[in-house]
């Protein structure tokens, strides 16, 4: 309980929140970013594994959108999303897989870095202006919506306001909750990041997503748009032109909302790889060792052959 209530007050504190009355109720607030707040109270190695992302960033100062163009001629766009917190360096923790990408599929990658915060809408909304300021270049040619956990769910919202936004959707291990996965993914960062984030683990035994969750509770912040709204919204979708595709891991678990979304999304496919939810991401630079190579090299095939075909396998 007392772990909580620190959590819980140092999201007020981060935000600039006051934390709720005990003789009123709690308003629902949305957070203007909650990366340091979950890494913070998950402990220094979470809060170094973030710190070492960004001085492997290539920039002193961050950009609206990363292109990453082929070598021959640009046959169309696509729209590329990360996870959270990774999603803040797309140019550092998606490189080798965009790269790849850009080069298999002829197409400029254009990725939208987001800080990660509570209110989804307002990312998404972020990331598809940055997008079609960066896409204007390209006029004419087919685009592409390609997203990564928590990134999968933007492109999502940002294709329920706009349903001619995309002529085709990859989602990759797609994510659709909030706070408490995101500590969940910060966690496995540190984990996979070994040595790299420092010689100590976060405290073993301990749920950080539930406990992170029920922290943000407390605190009276929750996710817009929260898991069952977002289904609600897709299901309501009309299909891309061209379909959607899911990429699943073998070694996935709880971070991946495909069984979910998939049955209210018709006629969507479903290419199994091997891996976790971390297999897109591969960084080493700056201290850090994220990720397996060969992995990311299985995940652009795997984007080639979705951009390639109108389908890999039924979702069942």
């Amino acid at each position: 309980m007392i772990l909580l209530l620190r959590i819980s007050l140092l999201a007020c504190v981060v935000t600039g929140l006051r934390p709720p009355c005990s003789h009123r109720p709690a308003l629902t607030r949305v957070a203007s970013s909650s990366t340091d707040i979950v890494a913070k109270a998950m402990g220094p190695n979470a809060d170094r594994a973030i710190q070492l992302l960004r001085e492997a960033a290539d920039d002193l100062e961050p950009r609206e959108a990363y292109v990453f163009e082929p070598e021959g001629p640009v046959e169309g766009v696509a729209h590329f999303i990360g996870g959270a917190a990774l999603g803040t360096f797309p140019q550092v923790a998606y490189k080798a897989l965009l790269t790849r990408v850009a080069q298999k599929c002829g197409v400029a990658v254009v990725a939208t870095p987001f800080d990660l915060g509570l209110d989804h809408d307002a990312a998404a909304r972020t990331c598809r202006t940055a997008f079609r300021a960066e896409a204007a270049r390209w006029r004419g040619l087919p685009r592409y919506g390609i997203g990564h956990s928590l990134g999968a769910k933007l492109l999502l919202l940002i294709a329920c306001d706009d349903a001619d936004a995309y002529e085709k959707l990859v989602l990759l291990a797609p994510n659709n909750s909030g706070v408490a996965d995101s500590a969940r993914l910060l966690e496995r960062l540190v984990d996979a990041a070994g040595g790299g984030a420092g010689e100590k683990r976060p405290a073993e035994g301990i749920d950080w997503g539930g406990v992170l969750g029920a922290a943000f509770s407390m605190a009276g912040l929750e996710v817009t748009p929260p898991p069952a709204e977002t289904l609600e919204r897709v299901a309501r979708l009309r299909r891309p032109a061209r379909g959607v595709t899911f990429v699943r891991f073998e070694d996935d678990d709880d971070l991946d909302a495909a069984a979910s979304l998939g049955p209210v999304m018709s006629g969507a496919s479903i290419d199994w790889l091997d891996g976790g939810h971390l297999a897109p991401v591969f960084v080493e630079a700056g201290g850090l060792r994220l990720g397996e190579e060969n992995l990311v090299d299985g995940v652009a095939d795997a984007i080639a052959r979705a951009l390639d075909a109108s389908a890999v396998g039924l979702l069942e």
